[in-house]
């Protein structure tokens, strides 16, 4: 493993943790102001609008707020370990990767961008 990815890997978990404990004691249910670029220009959601709600109901163990805010934060942890099976390809410590794995991750991304275009224009 390079001397770089030894340090970054440690200090972004001990980032994630902290942004975790901030998200519990901070609602975005009472954020008046949004930090969606797309939202701002245009006023139409994008598809990673309510990612940030629906992390902080499951942070309070309330399921279904999680899931209508936004229900592809169950899948960002499957992205989130091909991201890191992906980073440490090369060393020593190595990840298993079905072959199947990342051609259902493009899948998931087409579905994701569709869940996107469709909450805009369908009443879903």
């Amino acid at each position: 493993m390079s001397r770089k990815l030894r340090w970054a890997l440690p200090g972004a978990a001990l980032a994630g943790l902290l942004a975790l404990i901030y998200l519990y004691f901070h609602s975005p249910y009472e954020q008046t102001v949004t930090l969606c670029p797309l939202r701002l220009l245009t006023g139409l959601e994008c598809p990673g609008c309510g990612l940030t709600r629906a992390l902080y109901s499951l942070l309070h163990l309330r399921l279904l707020d999680s899931l209508r805010a936004n229900p592809f934060l169950f899948v960002l942890p499957c992205v989130g370990y091909a991201a890191l099976s992906e980073l440490l390809r090369g060393s020593r410590f190595r990840l298993p990767r079905p072959r199947w794995m990342f051609p259902a991750l493009y899948v998931l991304l087409g579905l994701w961008l569709l869940y996107g275009a469709a909450r805009n224009f369908l009443p879903i």
